[in-house]
């Protein structure tokens, strides 16, 4: 999972990206989770609009290869929401 940072701030949005090494001939379905809950995305990227504390928690990708010859993989990230009002309070002093 490609992620250039897991602290996003409230109210941005965050693009998760999966990415395989494996044979490229092989089709792929990519599933999503987030908090163990199964996401309604099927592709290698997961976009989050307007961030909240509702989006943290861990994401999980996998893909689920669709040759019997070849094994599912997943990653994982940690996703963390901070607050812009935290940020001004440190900025205050």
């Amino acid at each position: 999972m490609s992620v250039q940072h897991t602290n996003f701030n409230a109210g941005s949005n965050a693009e998760l990206i999966c990415t395989s090494n494996s044979i490229k001939s092989i089709p792929i379905q990519w599933e999503w989770y987030h908090n163990s809950k199964r996401l309604s995305t099927n592709n290698d990227r997961y976009l989050i609009h307007n961030l909240t504390r509702k989006h943290m928690g861990m994401y999980q990708c996998c893909y689920i290869p669709t040759s019997s010859d070849s094994n599912a993989c997943c990653a994982q990230t940690q996703v963390h929401v901070i607050s812009k009002s935290c940020f001004s309070s440190f900025n205050d002093s």
